[in-house]
């Protein structure tokens, strides 16, 4: 996992092109308005660039896993909906758009903005957990 989401400086460094709704927000900004098969092309490109299979999306289940951080709570910080405002991005702090990566508090894991800024594509779909997983 990036300690980041891809900015749009980075995407358009590897890529050639911002394809990003919200562009205005700037290059440190998470890149957006990108298919899963985009992703791909850019992870490839990126693998290239590394000379070897280094990067990939996770599982979904390897998202939800750092995006907890280890916490059995409703957020990685707890369950107080009070503390969103210094933890995560939501409906009301985030003014219609993206913001700028990192502006949040890291989750225990150092990973930013799981909670949040954008949606964020994963390797496989998201489904119901087996009954007996934890």
């Amino acid at each position: 996992m990036a300690k980041f989401e891809v900015t749009q400086e980075q995407w358009e460094a590897l890529m050639g092109n911002n394809p990003s709704r919200f562009s205005e927000c700037g290059g440190d900004c998470p890149v957006e308005n990108v298919s899963w098969n985009d992703v791909q092309n850019f992870i490839q490109k990126i693998n290239q660039k590394e000379g070897h299979e280094v990067f990939r999306l996770p599982t979904e289940a390897e998202w939800e896993l750092a995006a907890r951080a280890g916490t059995n709570t409703d957020y990685y910080f707890g369950n107080n909906p009070e503390e969103l405002e210094e933890n995560a991005w939501y409906d009301g702090n985030s003014v219609g758009g993206t913001a700028k990566v990192g502006l949040k508090k890291a989750n225990p894991l150092g990973l930013f903005d799981m909670h949040g800024n954008i949606a964020e594509w994963v390797h496989d779909w998201y489904g119901a957990y087996p009954a007996n997983s934890s």
